[in-house]
């Protein structure tokens, strides 16, 4: 020790007797050395193009999905991987049960990795769980599903588990998938989702270690207990920063983004209660004792012009109301969290460009199924991904129907013949509109008096007959025998969206009407409005 303490002393006398000249060289390479290492720790990764990187979809419904919804996401969206909970496993009598088993058989011609997550129950007993029985348990299942898999000619290639453990229990998870890992073929690819808050951990390293690659979730950290907290599902400030960490790790992972939405129920005192997924928009703006009454636009950036990346509605019920499984009383708030093609579009650029070199693609929560409104669509995913604008490209079509009755008891002058006019509406584009009375509108100029009245309505919330005087721009609520002009009006108007009105009608129709779209477009806030002389179809 004191040979050491000699030579130290001996070395500082050295470089104190240097000139200054030579003592600031020394200096400055020490410095430019530390800079230089700091800038390679940091440094800006390359840029991804789009095309490059691959795509997979989370599927989390208790059936698998079908052929048919797989072909259209890997036909638009050009997915090939898929992650499909096959269960939840939860505590029972000191023993570990598989709940919540998927049904039905899980899709051919993809690589599809099953995943297992845990029950509320669970997660809140981790830190007293038996690692070894679990782990056998959790490969056991495992074995037994890829098996049946595989017999109806499904390729598993992989296990995931979603583990929301809390970060103190990182080592434990660590240890869980050591002896999962042991318990499997070398082949099976091992992953875990990952939360945020697990970034700075210095466990996280040794979770990691045990496995092929992850995918941290860049979206619902936070879920807000108090309605006054305007939450929201993703973080488009934030998700650079951690996406950064998540490149600084240097272990593969896919980049966890989302594409669906929630509903998050409150009490009159404005306390959360419960939160769901499968709540679609339009059965909550269907709803007239639920009043929309406050609508919340969250921008991607602080730019002026800056796309909109979610939104969040606040509903509130003016009498007692039910909504899908949901009593609410009356004062009780419904949220509702919508992200955008936008935000999508926003969140996938800012990973092809800080996710560096161990990117193995992006990974979409949640899997788009047929008849399901809470996710965007494969439209809209697939626009987004790209880094492409949605548009709108709302199809009107005008269809006069065969004679449907004869009112006989009118004089000949009045006697006409009475037909069914039908205007169809569908949402073929990439994009939505925001939720509300002004969501869309299509407005028909027709002959004055040839509207008799509504005989179906179907996605249209209101259908009004109005009057515009002569030359036009003012309008104003009339009788069907005198109006001239029909407005249809929709609360939700989302990419996919179908909806139609029939009217009977006197006589017949010109050749041509003139029609009016109007609507709000989600991603930029923004009215956009098309004008054209439509054909009738006979």
């Amino acid at each position: 020790m004191r040979r050491a303490h000699s030579l130290s002393h001996l070395a500082l006398q050295r470089l104190l007797a240097l000139t200054p000249r030579k003592l600031w060289l020394i200096i400055f390479a020490c410095g430019f050395s530390i800079v230089s290492l700091w800038l390679w720790a940091y440094r800006a990764p390359r840029v991804w193009a789009c095309e490059d990187v691959p795509v997979a979809f989370w599927s989390w419904n208790q059936d698998a999905p079908s052929e048919t919804e797989i072909e259209a996401v890997r036909a638009q969206v050009k997915a090939d991987t898929f992650f499909i909970r096959a269960g939840q496993f939860d505590i029972k009598d000191a023993g570990f049960i598989r709940i919540m088993e998927i049904a039905g058989q899980f899709p051919c011609r993809v690589s599809v990795h099953l995943i297992y997550n845990a029950s509320p129950a669970m997660l809140e007993r981790f830190a007293e769980v038996d690692t070894e029985r679990f782990a056998a348990r959790i490969a056991e299942t495992y074995r037994q599903d890829a098996a049946q898999a595989e017999r109806d000619g499904c390729r598993v290639v992989g296990l995931q588990l979603d583990i929301d453990a809390p970060t103190s229990g990182l080592p434990r998870y660590a240890a869980l998938l050591r002896l999962v890992r042991e318990a499997l073929p070398s082949a099976t690819q091992i992953s875990i989702t990952g939360l945020p808050t697990w970034m700075n951990a210095p466990a996280l390293r040794r979770v990691l270690d045990q496995t092929n690659f992850w995918i941290p979730q860049f979206y619902g950290d936070l879920i807000p207990k108090d309605l006054s907290d305007a939450g929201t599902i993703t973080a488009p400030f934030a998700l650079s920063h951690q996406v950064a960490q998540a490149r600084r790790l240097e272990h593969p992972f896919y980049a966890g983004l989302a594409a669906y939405s929630h509903a998050l129920l409150y009490s009159k005192q404005g306390t959360l209660i419960a939160l769901r997924g499968d709540i679609a928009a339009s059965d909550i703006v269907r709803q007239k004792d639920l009043q929309l009454i406050r609508r919340q636009a969250f921008p991607v950036s602080n730019d002026k012009d800056a796309s909109i990346g979610e939104w969040r509605y606040v509903f509130q019920a003016t009498k007692e109301v039910s909504i899908g499984n949901w009593n609410m009383r009356r004062g009780e708030h419904l949220v509702l969290n919508v992200p955008t093609a936008a935000g999508l579009r926003h969140a996938a650029r800012t990973v092809r460009a800080e996710a560096g070199a161990n990117l193995r693609g992006v990974c979409v929560f949640r899997l788009p199924r047929e008849g399901d409104e809470t996710t965007l669509t494969n439209g809209e995913i697939a626009f987004a991904l790209a880094d492409k604008e949605t548009l709108d490209a709302t199809h009107v079509r005008l269809i006069e129907t065969s004679t449907s009755t004869t009112n006989a008891d009118e004089d000949d002058e009045h006697n006409a013949t009475m037909k069914l006019f039908t205007v169809a509406a569908i949402n073929q584009g990439a994009t939505s509109a925001r939720l509300g009375e002004d969501a869309f509108d299509i407005t028909l100029r027709v002959p004055r008096g040839m509207f008799q009245s509504v005989a179906s309505l179907a996605g249209f919330a209101v259908v009004e007959s109005l009057c515009e005087a002569n030359g036009g721009g003012t309008m104003r609520p009339c009788s069907w025998q005198r109006a001239n002009v029909v407005r249809l009006r929709a609360s939700a108007w989302q990419a996919g969206t179908q909806a139609h009105a029939t009217f009977i009608t006197r006589g017949d129709l010109p050749a041509s009407l003139e029609v009016q779209t109007d609507g709000r477009t989600t991603d930029v806030d923004r009215e956009w409005r098309k004008s054209a002389s439509l054909p009738v179809e006979r």
